[in-house]
Parts: C-alpha cells; structure tokens; sequence
C-alpha cells in the first residue's frame, strides 16, 4: 500500500526492493545470547547436574550433596526451585527429562521386602511422584508429550538390562530385548512419535547406536569403528549420536538422517562431546579448542559450530561472579533457549549454577523489507522536496 503513495519510479524501486529482502541470506549462526544465572538451588549440594529443557523454559535436573547426604531431583520453573521429593523417604532422586505439559521423569531408590535398596522410574504431575518402574530395578531418563517413559528395566536379579517404555496414560510397559540377549541396552530419549533412541551392546564388539519404531530395534552403525549411542531423537526423525569413550580423547558427535551420519565437527581441538538437539536439528554439547581448552558449543547445520561464550552479550555475569570458561551447555529447545551449568563464586565459595541463554533476535525478511520501505519513501520525500524548490 505505502509504495501506491510514492511516485512511479519510487514504486518499481520500493517493489524491487521488497523482492531483494525477501531473498536476503539471513546468518545461519548465532549473533549473541543473553546469558542469565537462575540463582542457587541448594547451598548444601554444590554438585548441581542439569538434564532436559522444555519449550517453556522450565528446566530439570538433580544436586549431589556431600557423602552421606541424599541427591535431591528438583524443577526450575517460573522463577523458582521446587525440590521433587523421593519415592522413600530419605533416599535420592534424580530427574532426566520433562515434556510440554510439565510432566518429570527420573528415578528414586526404594527399598523391597528384603531391605535391599534398588532404582524405580517415577513419573512427577502436579506436585505429586508416582512410582511407575517394574522388575528388580528401572530409571526413566526421557518423556514425551504423550506422556510415554524411555529408559531401562533390570527383570530379575542377574539379568542383564535393557531398554523400557512405560505408558503412564493410560499404563503400560513394554520391556524391548536389546541386539544381543547377552549385553546390557537403554533408551535415553524419546520423541512425540514413540520413536525411541539409545544404545544396545554386542557381545565382542562396539557398543552401538539403536532406533526403536514400529516395534522394531535397529542398529543404527558406528561411523568411526567406535562404541557409541543414540542420545537425543526430534520429532523429523533426526537423531544425535555421540561416542562413548576413546582412548585418545577424540570423540566425535554425528548427527544422523536418512541413513547418513554428518560429523558435527569440533572448535579447534580433537574431541567433541554433544548433549542436547532440537527440532531444526541445532546441537549443542562441548568441544575442546586448539589450545587444549574445553569450551560449550552451538551447531547449526549451516552455520556450523560456535563457541557459545563468545556470545554472551551481557555483563551481569561478571558481578555475579561467574567463572570464565566453566559454562556447560545440556540442552536446546525449540525456541533455540539453551540451558546449562555454569560455575560461580561468592561469599560462599564456588558452586554450580544453572544458566538460560536466549537468544538475540535476528530480524525477519519482512522487517528488512519494512526497513528498505522507510529509507526508499525517504528518499522519494526529500526528491519531491527539491523538485518543488
């Protein structure tokens, strides 16, 4: 409408414009985060692990006190800790993964009939923790928004473990045999098509990457004759894969597609270990530098991999007294928001923190293109005023 007001010329000029921003590269890599500490869960516990992020910003995780003392689950959300309790009273708790709606799942240490102490899944809803774990012992270490539990079950006592979904709506559970019936499997992550992802051991061989769907489990391969796993799945069916141990410290991190595996590369130095995935297919993990360094990271697949301090753009940090160098990203939501820990020191001492970093906002074709109108109706304002002169 704006380029009806101009004058002819000033219209074809306001229309190619238009069509130039609409085609402009935006930056496939990040410009900046704002990087906030979300203050102190338990100064009892300085041993904090952060473990999943929602769309919502709500984060979950797990403190580790001194010896003796239990591991307590809790969930950030709306600005506030909330400790999840435990299954026993008195025993640890630890949390792995939330969904959309708020729903937690981890595990607890109960104790059986004969006062043995083992691990049972939980489920956390509106401030209630439901045991929901089977057999000698089980963990829930990721949930989906259906509500459906990936982890690992042991049946029976000296049975190996293996992979585990449970349904909390309604109940179910679905122990799946892993690729040997000798060697330990899990699942360590789920999306919202029941799709499941972990790893499954070979007796004689490599640790190996396992995709459950469908009701079948596949090997997914190793792609540097590595022991490896599956550790995060989008809902496009995306899968990030991670290896497990190398004896020279250079690890890789792939991400898997259509039976491709792309290696998401490294800041400089030998050895990248990945954490977390999101719907467009952005990892972040850490990675060492060139100088031997250990630094967090950000990928995109068309920008590549960025260390992530680099990009914090606020001082607030330095005046809390976070220590350079210590943020260690877990996880990346949908909104590209990534969580992690960072290390802190104050009057207390040093201790871990959890830390949000959104990003800066890159702006759309569209508001290029307003912005392009703005300069161009300018123009044309100032050549009708020196026609009128």
């Amino acid at each position: 409408m704006l380029a009806c007001l101009l004058p002819r010329r000033f219209a074809r000029g306001v229309a190619f414009l238009l069509s130039v921003a609409g085609a402009l590269p935006l930056s496939a890599q990040f410009t900046g985060f704002e990087a906030d500490e979300l203050g102190v869960f338990d100064r009892t516990r300085a041993n904090l692990n952060g473990t999943d992020l929602n769309n919502r910003g709500d984060l979950v995780g797990f403190a580790i006190g001194s010896s003796g003392s239990p591991t307590v689950s809790f969930v950030y959300r709306d600005g506030a800790y909330t400790n999840l309790g435990t299954l026993t009273d008195g025993r640890s708790s630890y949390a792995y993964g939330i969904n959309e709606s708020g729903q937690i799942t981890g595990y607890s240490f109960v104790r059986n009939g004969l006062n043995q102490t083992f691990a049972s899944a939980f489920v956390y809803q509106d401030g209630t923790l439901t045991n929901v774990g089977i057999g000698l012992a089980s963990r829930g270490l990721a949930i989906n928004n259906a509500g459906t539990i990936a982890g690992l079950v042991q049946l029976d006592p000296g049975q190996r473990e293996q992979g585990i979904l449970i349904g909390t709506n309604p109940s179910s559970q679905t122990p799946v045999d892993g690729l040997d019936a000798t060697a330990n499997s899990r699942f360590l992550a789920i999306n919202s098509r029941g799709d499941a992802v972990g790893f499954s051991g070979v007796s004689g061989s490599t640790i190996r990457p396992v995709l459950y769907t469908n009701g079948t489990l596949t090997d997914l391969g190793v792609p540097n004759g590595v022991s490896s796993e599956a550790i995060a799945i989008n809902n496009a069916g995306t899968i990030l894969i991670r290896n497990m141990t190398d004896p020279d410290l250079a690890r890789k991190g792939y991400l898997f597609r259509d039976g491709t595996f792309t290696d998401i590369g490294h800041l400089g130095g030998n050895d990248t270990r990945p954490a977390g995935l999101n719907a467009q297919g952005y990892v972040v993990g850490y990675s060492r530098q060139a100088d031997g360094s250990v630094r967090g990271f950000v990928y995109t697949p068309d920008g590549g991999m960025q260390n992530l301090e680099s990009l914090f753009q606020n001082n607030a940090l330095v005046t809390a007294g976070y220590v350079p160098g210590s943020f260690g990203p877990f996880a990346i939501n949908d909104n590209n928001q990534i969580a992690g820990i960072g290390t802190f020191t104050d009057a207390f001492g040093e201790h871990d923190r959890l830390m949000l970093l959104t990003p800066i906002a890159i702006p759309e074709p569209e508001t290029y293109a307003l912005i392009l109108i703005g300069l161009a109706a300018a123009a044309a304002s100032r050549r009708l005023r020196r026609k009128r002169r």
